[in-house]
């Protein structure tokens, strides 16, 4: 009994995997790969921009990770969170952040989480 071998190709492949000039884009998960590629791109590119929000500044609590050279914390921002508060209560009560600033700090925590070194790609401003 022979086995047959369905070949899986996508859309612009020749039967080598090679692109063919001209052709359709390739499909990632049913989206296009150049518009996936892009998508990531500035998902990292927006992440990049929240994450310049967050500075360390060693007299403001013994330079832990803050918000816009304020005196809140990343840290309480995340309790916060964390105890059942939402993105809007918390601008309630602090006024002077922005959602982005939430954002952020939900960036910072993922990428730190994540693995990556994120202390060496936030702002370290002199103490004042």
């Amino acid at each position: 009994m022979a086995v047959r071998i369905d070949e899986t190709r996508h859309v612009g492949e020749s039967r080598l995997g090679k692109r063919q000039p001209n052709s359709a884009p390739r499909l990632v998960r049913g989206i296009d790969e150049n518009a996936h590629t892009e998508a990531l791109e500035k998902q990292m590119t927006d992440e990049a921009v929240l994450l310049n929000r967050i500075t360390v500044r060693a007299d403001i609590f013994g330079g832990k990770p803050i918000i816009r050279d304020m005196r809140i914390a990343v840290e309480h921002v995340l309790g916060k969170l964390a105890a059942g508060d939402t993105a809007e209560t918390i601008l309630g009560e602090y006024p002077f952040l922005e959602p982005e600033d939430i954002q952020a700090c939900l960036v910072f925590a993922h990428r730190s989480l994540a693995g990556e070194h994120v202390h060496e790609r936030i702002g370290v401003r002199e103490a004042s």
